[in-house]
């Protein structure tokens, strides 16, 4: 997160129930919140395993990118993972792509 922006801190709070991110903790994965220290804006990743019934029925819910009251979200499927990204700080995917890699990468 500082090579994205240095005033980022992470903070010890769930994802807002309803939203993508807990929709990826329900499904037995993690969920991180990063706090802006000057604005207060937040970046949430959420990254789960589910099984492949419920990875095919989240990618029918589509890939990419959407944005909705100035959160900018992007999901990402791989063969075995999703990964949830939102922000106001991502106004397109490409946004949030240094964050997505990094988890990618993570991943394996």
């Amino acid at each position: 997160m500082y090579e994205f922006n240095p005033n980022f801190g992470l903070v010890e709070e769930a994802p807002a129930p309803g939203s993508l991110a807990a929709t990826a903790v329900a499904n037995g994965g993690v969920a991180c919140t990063w706090v802006q220290a000057t604005d207060g804006s937040r970046i949430t990743i959420g990254v789960a395993q589910p099984s492949s019934a419920a990875l095919t029925q989240l990618r029918a819910s589509g890939e990419g990118f959407a944005s909705a009251s100035g959160v900018g979200t992007v999901q990402i499927f791989t063969d075995k993972y999703w990964i949830v990204a939102s922000s106001p700080y991502f106004g397109a995917a490409r946004d949030a792509q240094m964050l997505t890699d990094s988890v990618k990468s993570a991943l394996g």
